[in-house]
Order: structure tokens, then sequence, then C-alpha cells
């Protein structure tokens, strides 16, 4: 019976000596020794090949890649290569992708997104929970109390802490329940903090009650 010749695996491990079988990498700081298990061809994140031809730490701190651990060719988040070839801050106000230019933003950080002149990352229109990162002015969702309408947020009706549009109300915000066919929101019976409707007695019942105050022993349940 004629062995079975491995020629290539998969991620982190490399072909061993005899050729039938896949073992991890001799270097555990490489990425990439998928023909043989002794020759790393890539080094794992923020590691470069020293001197040596062995994975080490890129010597600046702000580096996710570098061909040697001298030369950095893509820098972390915040980060962009600068004209001497070391990880500085991203020059564009806001900007979290910038790794191979420090002057060249192409993404705007979480909550921000590109001004109407696209010289900056702006924080997010104040109406907008979250925004476009192309446009800082277009919601593309919304804090309670509001619902997106297009591309703006708009507001809920009065006591709505969640809703759809202008008269449909999806939650309400605490001591008030929904009513009205279950689209506006009511205020709780007295001493009340949360209730729902109880549809067998078409009334509010109470499920938490004010400091002090405890549950009635009538129905639907109410405080007091």
């Amino acid at each position: 019976m004629s062995t079975l010749i491995c020629t290539r695996c998969n991620a982190t491990t490399g072909v061993d000596i005899g050729g039938t079988a896949c073992t991890n990498c001799l270097d555990t700081n490489c990425q990439n020794c998928d023909y043989h298990y002794n020759i790393c061809y890539q080094c794992l994140p923020t590691y470069g090949f020293d001197t040596f031809g062995n994975c080490a730490c890129c010597l600046d701190t702000n580096c996710m890649y570098c061909d040697n651990i001298s030369i950095c060719t893509l820098c972390n988040p915040h980060y962009g290569i600068d004209t001497n070839n070391t990880c500085n801050n991203c020059q564009v106000p806001g900007c979290l992708h910038c790794e191979s230019n420090y002057s060249a933003c192409v993404g705007c950080a979480a909550n921000h997104g590109w001004n109407a002149t696209g010289s900056s990352c702006d924080p997010c229109d104040a109406t907008c929970l979250t925004c476009s990162p192309s446009d800082n002015t277009v919601c593309l969702t919304c804090p309670d109390n509001l619902f997106l309408s297009g591309t703006i947020c708009s507001a809920c009706l009065s006591y709505c802490k969640i809703c759809t549009n202008t008269t449909i109300c999806i939650t309400c915000r605490d001591s008030y329940y929904l009513s009205t066919n279950d689209t506006v929101c009511s205020p709780c019976p007295s001493r009340c903090t949360f209730c729902f409707m109880n549809i067998s007695y078409n009334q509010p019942q109470c499920s938490a009650c004010t400091s002090g105050s405890e549950f009635s022993q009538n129905n639907p349940v109410t405080c007091r």
C-alpha cells in the first residue's frame, strides 16, 4: 500500500519532515508555514521577521503587520503610516481607518460620518443613535422616543418609548401602558410604576408598585 503524501497544510500548521502529516508551525508566532512546518512564510499580526528569520514583535507598538520587525506595512485602527514609515495618529479628525496612510482616511470611527465637505469624520447628528459612515447627517438608527423617518429621526407621541411612526407606539415609558388598540400610551393607575392592559377586564393592571405601596386584592390588580 502506498503512503499518502501531504504537500500543503492549513493555517498555523505545516507539512512534517516525512511529508505524511500536518503539524503545528515550529515558530509559535507564525501564521503561515503551510508547505513545511519549520519554514515560516508569514507571521501573526503584530509580528514580523527578525534578522534570523524568526517571528518577533514589530518594533512599532501601533503596527498590525510588519514585513520585518522594523518596517510596518499596516497600522492598528486610529493609526496610519506616516512619512517616516512609523505608525502615527490618523490626521483626519474622527477617523478609525487610515492604516496604510495616516493622512488618508478610509473609514470613520463609530458614531461618526463624513461631513458635508468630506474633510473630516464628524459626530453623528444629535438626533441619531447611529449614522451612515459616508454622511454624518443620515441617521441609520434612532434613540428612544424617536423613530427613523427616511434619513432623519422624528419624535414619537408623548410618553412613548419606542414607536414606528407618529401615531403607532410599540413600547411606553415607565408608568404608562399601551391602550387604544395597542397604539397609544396611557398613564398607569395611581402608585403603579409598571402596568399592562388586562384584556379580561379591559383595564390596566399593575405589575410593580411605588416604594411603600403594595398590591391590592381586587381584579385587575392595582397598588394601594
